[in-house]
């Protein structure tokens, strides 16, 4: 059973996926594999990274961040990862 499950076991489903959020100007979707460049520059934006964790990371750092989105988030169903997209296009995490 999933974290969420064990936590809240009258909400959450033996089996959960990410969900596709939307609003009015954005939308949360999971992470596909060809979102990996954006996520490492966003990442490696020293105006962004030092609000995040402990800080910038090498490139290496975030690239091996943006696999355990999928080997270990995803996989393990252990919380929600979005990308934010507007128009399409990708502008946040």
């Amino acid at each position: 059973m999933s974290v969420a499950g064990r936590l809240f076991p009258c909400v959450a489903s033996p089996v959960m996926t990410t969900p596709a959020l939307s609003t009015a100007r954005l939308s949360l979707e999971p992470y596909t594999p060809g979102d990996e460049e954006d996520f490492v520059a966003l990442f490696q934006d020293v105006r962004v990274s030092r609000w995040m964790g402990d800080g910038p990371c090498t490139e290496a750092e975030d690239r091996a961040l943006f696999g355990r989105i999928f080997s270990k988030v995803y996989a393990r169903d252990l919380f929600d990862v979005w990308a934010v997209r507007h128009e399409g296009r990708f502008v946040g995490h």
